[in-house]
């Protein structure tokens, strides 16, 4: 990751931020800024947008997966967030991938590893069929 993208990712409490506490000192964070948040559905779309707003290449919601979420729909309450957010930047003729939501578990640590190489690459980290 060498290219010094800033990216800022609110982690889930209970998932995203347990999958980057292995690799928090590596040079795969190295760009990063973590946000812990009790839950992801806590995070408002104005926190995503100031986020970019700050300077932000990239914002990264990692939230639990689906059916699998301690708050029961705290997961699809930030997937709308981030799609109302990803709506705002569209509107302002920005660039909307720059913002994204990731399902991960605790243990997805090698997950997050590969969704961080994307972002550093400039791909988008969503699969779209």
């Amino acid at each position: 990751m060498a290219s010094g993208k800033k990216i800022v990712a609110f982690c889930c409490e209970n998932s995203g931020f347990k999958a980057a506490e292995p690799i928090r000192s590596s040079t795969a964070m190295k760009s990063v800024e973590i946000v812990k948040v009790p839950c992801s559905g806590k995070v408002e779309v104005r926190d995503i947008l100031k986020a970019v707003e700050q300077g932000a290449d990239h914002v990264l919601v990692l939230t639990c997966p689906f059916d699998n979420c301690k708050y029961i729909r705290g997961n699809k309450r930030a997937l709308k967030r981030v799609a109302m957010a990803r709506n705002a930047l569209k509107d302002a003729g920005l660039e909307e991938n720059r913002i994204s939501i990731e399902f991960l578990s605790s243990v997805d640590t090698h997950k997050l590893v590969e969704i961080l190489k994307k972002l550093e690459a400039g791909r988008d980290t969503e699969k779209r069929d």
